[in-house]
């Protein structure tokens, strides 16, 4: 897998070098996410959600709502990946503002709404995520693409089956209610993700069924599901997820066979996470103590309760701050808070393709002042980081004007990850950029301008081309 991942990252530098300044942005895009994926799988979270950013940028600017979807789905799980969980839902909220506003369904509008939707489970915010999800299959069924009803529906189901086991902790009548819910609404599904071909879907969709089975008591209807999941993952070569060892450790304690479920769970809990919707790690642990407690022991049964609580609270609490903010952000820039004193001023034109720069996407400096006059109109304070491409005359003498704009272009992505959604990046000459830092003093702009510094020393320029090597100088303003 590394090797054809470096290929495919090899294939797409050289295909980003080759293009010139006037090269078609669909192209650029589709280059651009097929290096962002190859980074991701190569564990190079913050390069591929570089990457994944500047491909949402050229696919916006090319018209392409589907790799625009794709693309925002990509950049929010790297930057998830690399640490930035707000940022990750706020990527995927803008995604879905600006396919929102094409007013036509798309499969990359159903990706990104149901990632925000696992995000919002993730985040113990039931109503958000189950809004989400109810749009994204309304919208799947709108685009009439087989794939993406598989995808919606599937996410339907998991957050149904979480539902159910959530439920478990407070009414077992209300649980068993929901797990056969969940099973009345899989059968639907399941056809879907066949007919779809869909096989990663289908694991799913077969593993959950095989969990709700288990829960109510049909342990021989869930090895038959997960039977099913066996050969389609042998078939495929595909790991089975947690989901699969959480069903079968359910169906082996339904006939009381506790020391082979306390087997499942250790595996399970050494398999690499599902899905942005949850872990399920402390569900695996409360399984546990089942079995423990089927056993006869209580300390350790005790334990894994504990476990599975601060399992839950830690996961929760991070993922709630992280949804909070990046919901909050949202709306201050789709206006949906008026009242709020802290948000961007919005312009009160729809945005010409005169403002922005051909090269590097970033704002000219005729539409950056424009945009911060009115922030400084507002009262608010604010900083201006400049950022100075090093040595750039030599540098493009030395590689070419294509390699040139590139690095430009490459640069202003790694400031856009940088900054905060609403930060503002403008090209005021060939080789430097300006940022934008509404609200914010000296002193943190001063702390942006070094996490800038930091992302384009630490890029894989020589992924762009041999022995290519950028830094950049940077300084802060104020508003005086």
């Amino acid at each position: 897998m590394d090797a054809h991942d470096e290929r495919a990252a090899d294939f797409a530098a050289r295909g980003l070098a080759a293009l010139g300044g006037d090269a078609d942005d669909i192209l650029v895009a589709k280059l651009l996410v097929t290096r962002a994926v190859a980074a991701g799988n190569l564990g190079r979270p913050g390069e591929a959600a570089t990457a994944a950013m500047q491909a949402m940028d050229a696919a916006g600017r090319g018209g392409d709502p589907v790799v625009a979807g794709h693309a925002a789905a990509v950049a929010s799980f790297n930057l998830r990946e690399d640490g930035h969980g707000a940022r990750a839902v706020a990527v995927l909220l803008e995604a879905i503002a600006a396919l929102d506003d094409l007013g036509d369904p798309s499969v990359g509008l159903v990706n990104a709404q149901v990632m925000v939707a696992q995000a919002a489970a993730a985040a113990g915010d039931r109503r958000t995520g189950r809004a989400f999800v109810e749009r994204a299959v309304a919208c799947a069924h709108a685009t009439r693409d087989p794939v993406a009803q598989a995808h919606a529906m599937s996410a339907d189901l998991r957050l149904r089956v979480r539902d159910a086991l959530d439920a478990e902790r407070r009414s077992p009548d209300a649980a068993l209610r929901a797990h056969r819910q969940v099973l009345q609404a899989g059968g639907p599904t399941l056809a879907i993700c066949d007919s779809a071909g869909d096989v990663a879907a289908a694991i799913d969709v077969r593993a959950l069924l095989a969990l709700s089975l288990a829960s109510v008591g049909d342990a021989a209807a869930a090895d038959r599901r997960l039977g099913e999941v066996a050969r389609l993952c042998a078939g495929h070569d595909i790991p089975p997820e947690r989901t699969v060892h959480l069903a079968r450790a359910r169906a082996l304690l339904d006939r009381g066979a506790a020391d082979e479920a306390l087997a499942v769970l250790d595996d399970a809990l050494r398999t690499p996470l599902d899905d942005i919707a949850g872990d399920r790690s402390s569900w695996i642990h409360l399984e546990r103590a089942n079995a423990h407690e089927m056993l006869g022991d209580l300390r350790s049964a005790l334990a894994e309760v504990h476990c599975a609580l601060r399992v839950e609270r830690t996961q929760h609490l991070e993922a709630s701050a992280h949804l909070a903010d990046a919901l909050a952000a949202h709306r201050r820039f789709r206006g949906a808070e008026p009242g709020d004193r802290d948000a961007p001023p919005r312009p009160d034109r729809v945005e010409r393709p005169v403002d922005r720069d051909p090269v590097s996407g970033a704002l000219t400096v005729a539409a950056f002042r424009e945009r911060m006059d009115a922030v400084a109109g507002s009262g608010m304070p604010y900083a201006v980081v400049t950022v100075g491409v090093d040595r750039f005359p030599e540098l493009a003498a030395r590689f070419g004007a294509p390699v040139g704009d590139r690095v430009i272009a490459t640069v202003a992505g790694l400031i856009a990850a940088a900054c905060r959604r609403g930060d503002l990046v403008a090209r005021s000459a060939a080789d430097e950029l300006l940022v934008g830092l509404p609200g914010v003093s000296p002193h943190e702009g001063a702390a942006c301008a070094a996490r800038i510094a930091g992302a384009v020393r630490s890029h894989p320029w020589t992924s762009i081309v041999p022995g290519l090597s950028v830094s950049v100088s940077v300084g802060v303003a104020d508003a005086s």
